[in-house]
């Protein structure tokens, strides 16, 4: 019976300090909390005077460390001196509004629906073409008239035309 209890008690003893041991090393270890000058992975050496592995959490690592705190935006020298914009959200107001470019368009066909309407197929920068008849508005551009072998487009004021010049008509 007391040889039960001694075993009993040692095995608690040991699995006491093995879930101390794992808090230490697991649950409370802060890598940032020690900056070591070695870029070696940990390795089992010890320090002098100390008990435990020696700190091997190098600076190279530390400064990678994508969660650290002291990690932030760092600006090139090149780019600073050619003042690249860094912060565009905060220097708009300084340099204007910015300069809107007309979609790149294509005509890719034009087919009569089964309501007799003439239906457009456009590709908007390389996108599926898209199905618009007269009068509607993709993307900041209204079609003004629309016929079976062109269509004409306005774009904040400018109108330009698209045909299908090169590509035979198709009749049923």
């Amino acid at each position: 019976m007391t040889r039960q209890k001694a075993i009993i008690w040692s095995l608690i003893g040991l699995l006491t300090l093995l879930l101390w041991d794992f808090g230490n090393r697991a649950l409370f270890y802060h890598p940032l909390a020690v900056s070591g000058e070695s870029t070696r992975p940990a390795t089992p050496e010890k320090e002098e005077g100390k008990p435990g592995l020696k700190t091997t959490w190098g600076v190279e690592i530390e400064q990678k460390n994508l969660f650290s705190e002291s990690r932030a935006v760092r600006i090139s020298p090149a780019d600073a001196a050619f003042g690249f914009n860094t912060a565009p959200m905060q220097d708009a107001a300084a340099n204007g509004p910015p300069v809107e470019v007309r979609p790149n368009i294509i005509l890719s066909g034009i087919i009569i629906n089964q309501f007799g309407e003439y239906v457009a197929y456009l590709k908007f920068d390389g996108q599926e073409p898209v199905g618009i008849r007269k009068g509607e508005t993709v993307e900041g551009v209204k079609v003004i008239s629309l016929d079976e072998r062109s269509v004409s487009l306005d774009w904040k004021g400018s109108g330009f035309e698209l045909t299908l010049s090169n590509q035979p008509l198709i009749k049923r």
